[in-house]
């Protein structure tokens, strides 16, 4: 998905040469720019981090950001690590445990695999499994390899404002919705493919690899962080219950087991999922998580001297799309492919 994703973008650069039929490269390197920031602050900012929190720091189409805590320090702007090992790794829990790439391509094969000492059914393709894909390359979506036979990705099975190519399969709901933004990551990201060889159990899973990258980095506390951006902080009892009564039951113990080491001091990327769950109804992410991801990614094109919103922040979208002055994914998908 990531390569087919990375394609698209560079048959969007060649689609903008041809139709601008200019020998100006450097007008063609503006406009693809442009667009894709275009994108990242108002097509994507806006569906991730909330309408309260994109309204604060993006302000709106044609504004300046307003960015109170990062501090990019102009051509040394940088990616701070609560983003890149916190903040943004809010994606691994919208991860579905397998998709169907097209209308043709909609089941793994086999459907029943090895998966973490158990056998797993499968109905779709699963996102990682431990299948060797040198003798079942049709398994699942292990990368580092060739693209197997008719896998080419229908993008209406992932984003909306697409038309399918073809009829889909029936009961099909398209585009295939992600996972709700909760504390939980689905079972293939309990037992990584390159990782499988790891002794220690846990360290095979996604979850207790973040972790232990925010502890190693020295990151500071989801309530720490809060407090410094002057936000309501979530309690312990808060951070720690849930509905499902075994989990916690676990979760209650860590506390107790860990004295003084979890109290009011919860790792920053747990801190921000379950900020969403509460906060943004697992449907978006909360106030510290939200801006965190919000104010690094418009401070970044804000210090871009060669961002629009460097050189020209009234500037609107000039590409074809469902809505004029406005661009998403789904119109550059449908410009590519047009």
């Amino acid at each position: 998905m990531v390569s087919q994703l990375h394609t698209t973008f560079l048959r969007f650069h060649n689609k903008v040469v041809d139709t601008l039929g200019t020998s100006d490269f450097e007008l063609c390197q503006q406009t693809v720019r442009w667009h894709y920031q275009w994108i990242v602050l108002h097509d994507f900012l806006p569906r991730i981090v909330g309408k309260e929190t994109y309204e604060h720091v993006i302000v709106g189409r044609g504004e300046k950001p307003n960015i109170r805590f990062y501090n990019p320090q102009g051509r040394y702007a940088f990616i701070p690590v609560e983003f890149s090992v916190a903040a943004y790794r809010y994606g691994h829990t919208m991860v579905r445990p397998s998709y169907s790439l097209n209308r043709i391509v909609t089941k793994a094969r086999p459907s029943e695999q090895d998966f973490n000492g158990k056998t797993a059914t499968f109905h779709r393709i699963p996102v990682f499994s431990l299948t060797n894909v040198a003798k079942e390359p049709l398994a699942n979506l292990n990368g580092f390899r060739e693209l197997p036979d008719r896998w080419a990705i229908d993008w209406a099975f992932f984003f909306d404002g697409l038309a399918p190519e073809g009829e889909p399969p029936p009961g099909a709901v398209l585009p295939q919705p992600s996972y709700k933004l909760d504390t939980l990551l689905v079972d293939p990201l309990t037992s990584l493919p390159d990782h499988q060889k790891e002794p220690i159990k846990a360290h095979r899973a996604l979850a207790a690899l973040n972790l232990l990258r925010g502890w190693r980095l020295g990151l500071p506390s989801g309530q720490a962080v809060a407090r410094h951006m002057e936000m309501e902080t979530l309690s312990d009892e808060q951070l720690f219950d849930r509905e499902d009564a075994e989990r916690k039951e676990a979760r209650g113990k860590l506390l107790i087991d860990h004295p003084g080491i979890f109290n009011g001091n919860a790792p920053l990327w747990f801190y921000i999922l379950r900020e969403a769950e509460i906060a943004g109804n697992s449907q978006h992410l909360g106030p510290v998580g939200g801006t965190i991801i919000a104010e690094v990614l418009a401070g970044l094109i804000r210090e871009d001297r060669h961002s629009f919103l460097a050189q020209w922040p009234k500037w609107r979208p000039t590409l074809p799309s469902a809505v004029a002055g406005h661009f998403t994914m789904a119109d550059l998908i449908n410009f590519t492919n047009g």
